[in-house]
C-alpha cells in the first residue's frame, strides 16, 4: 500500500480530529469533576452555616424561654409567699383572739382544741390550701390528711420530704429565707 496523499491527509484528520476529541473530553470531565467538588463543598459549607444559625436561635431562645420561666416563678413564689404570710396572719389572729378570749375561763387544751376547731373549716384557693398546726417537736395537731397514727418528725409529704423538720428549719430562718414546699395528697 502506497502512501496516498488524500488517505494521509484523512488520517491526519481523523487523528487530530480524535486528540481533541480525547483532550476535550479530558477537561470538560475535569471541569466537571472539579465544579461538581466545589459545589458540594459550597452545599456543605452553607448546611453548616445554617445549622451552626439556627442552633443559636434556638439556643437565644431557650436561654429567653429559661429566663422568662425564672422571672415568672420569682415573681409568684414571692405573691405566693405573701398570699401565705398573710394566711398565716389571719389565722394567728383568729387564734390569739381565741386566746385572749378564753384564758381566763377555760384549760389551756380546751383553748388548743378550740383553736384547732377554728382554724380546721378555713381554707384557701377554693379549698385546696388548708391550714395545720404542729407542736414545736413536730407532733401534727392540725393537717389536711390527717394521719390515723402521726409520727413525729418523720411524718413525710406525697413526695418524700421531711414536713415537720422542714417546718421548723424554716420557722427557725428570717422571713428573707425560702420557705418549705410540700406536696399533699388530693382529699376525696
Amino acid at each position: 500500500m502506497e502512501p496516498n496523499p488524500g488517505r494521509l491527509s484523512r488520517l491526519q484528520l481523523f487523528g487530530t480530529l480524535f486528540i481533541v476529541l480525547i483532550v476535550a473530553s479530558s477537561m470538560g470531565g475535569y471541569f466537571l469533576v472539579s465544579l461538581w467538588s466545589e459545589l458540594s463543598s459550597q452545599q456543605d459549607t452553607v448546611s453548616r452555616q445554617t445549622e451552626s444559625r439556627e442552633r443559636g436561635r434556638l439556643q437565644t431562645y431557650s436561654d429567653h424561654i429559661g429566663l422568662t420561666l425564672a422571672a415568672l416563678r420569682d415573681h409568684s413564689s414571692t405573691m405566693l409567699r405573701q398570699h401565705i404570710r398573710d394566711q398565716g396572719d389571719q389565722a394567728y389572729d383568729i387564734a390569739r383572739g381565741i386566746w385572749l378570749r378564753s384564758r381566763g375561763s377555760r384549760s389551756r387544751a380546751a383553748i388548743g382544741q378550740q383553736i384547732i376547731a377554728s382554724l380546721r373549716p378555713l381554707s384557701y384557693h377554693h379549698g385546696q390550701d388548708t391550714f395545720f398546726i404542729a407542736t414545736r417537736a413536730g407532733f401534727p395537731l392540725l393537717q389536711p390528711d390527717a394521719p390515723a397514727e402521726p409520727q413525729p418528725l418523720s411524718q413525710q409529704d406525697a413526695t418524700g420530704q421531711r414536713v415537720a423538720s422542714g417546718l421548723i428549719a424554716a420557722a427557725s430562718n428570717p422571713p428573707s429565707a425560702t420557705s418549705p414546699r410540700h406536696c399533699w395528697p388530693r382529699l376525696p
